[in-house]
């Protein structure tokens, strides 16, 4: 014979009498990292979330309930997941593999909840404080180029973060080929455009403005392009592109720079727009 009373069961048996109480949701969790066991704290939280685990006591069974019951939960469970993983990994307890993990735990679960000012305004910060941005940055951008960030408008202050980012670590044109995976509407402040000129990003200039045909700014980016080439003409020696690639025949980064500073490949992209 079993009675729930309140939370509280009581199994009563030929063998004997037994006692026990259920335990909510959040309690279960903390048992879990009170174990140390994160991933699966975050892993029961997620198929919670999800409708997946529907056997605690206190989970609503109506889905729009449950997930405005147990965001806020999840996302300050987020947030001690992230502190745990930079403080340990200071301490030396956890290796850098095991920190690349957890970095891509935290922006899988929150471009799972949707919240992508979450992302930038919590944990980017987090990982900048501890002086870790360029891993953060390193495992965001697999997200982006499979597009799972284009659905989204991007805060033009986070944008200015990344430009920083790839500028200090020389990848303006990593940066370039990684925000044609944004957007195009996230890049249209005056901000942004003022940066995509300074810095001669012509992809992501005529990604914008070919999208705006109706504006008349259209043509702005015509202008500056051929400006720079003409500025092109009149001081380089007509290097050819393959004179870029070192005597091993690679170019990496710096390569890919150079060709994008070439005449050849300024020119292309005049004849593009």
């Amino acid at each position: 014979f079993i009675q729930n009373m309140n939370k509280c069961i009581y199994l009563c048996t030929e063998e004997g009498f037994y006692f026990g109480k259920a335990l909510n949701y959040d309690e279960c969790i903390y048992n879990l990292i009170k174990e140390e066991d994160w991933l699966g704290a975050m892993s029961l939280t997620n198929d919670i979330y999800h409708g997946n685990i529907t056997s605690f006591p206190d989970i609503p069974f109506i889905r729009i309930e449950r997930i405005e019951t147990l965001k806020p939960f999840l996302k300050y469970l987020l947030t001690q997941y992230i502190e745990y993983n930079l403080e340990e990994n200071e301490k030396k307890y956890i290796k850098k593999i095991d920190l690349i993990q957890s970095t891509n735990i935290i922006i899988e679960f929150c471009l799972c909840l949707n919240e992508i000012e979450f992302l930038f305004e919590i944990v980017e910060k987090s990982f900048r404080k501890k002086g870790k941005s360029d891993l953060f940055y390193q495992n965001l951008e697999p997200f982006i180029f499979n597009d799972l960030l284009y659905k989204y408008d991007i805060n033009e202050k986070f944008l200015i973060s990344l430009f920083t980012e790839y500028k200090e670590n020389q990848s303006l044109s990593k940066l370039q080929h990684l925000l044609t995976h944004i957007n195009y509407k996230s890049l249209q402040s005056m901000t942004i455009k003022k940066i995509l000129f300074k810095e001669n990003l012509f992809t992501l200039m005529i990604l914008i403005f070919s999208n705006n045909k109706g504006s008349e700014n259209f043509f702005f980016p015509i202008a500056k392009i051929y400006k720079v080439f003409e500025e092109k003409i009149k001081t380089s020696k007509h290097t050819k592109y393959h004179s870029y690639i070192d005597t091993y025949g690679n170019e990496g980064i710096n390569g890919i720079n150079m060709m994008e500073d070439s005449i050849e490949y300024i020119g292309h992209k005049l004849l593009w727009y």
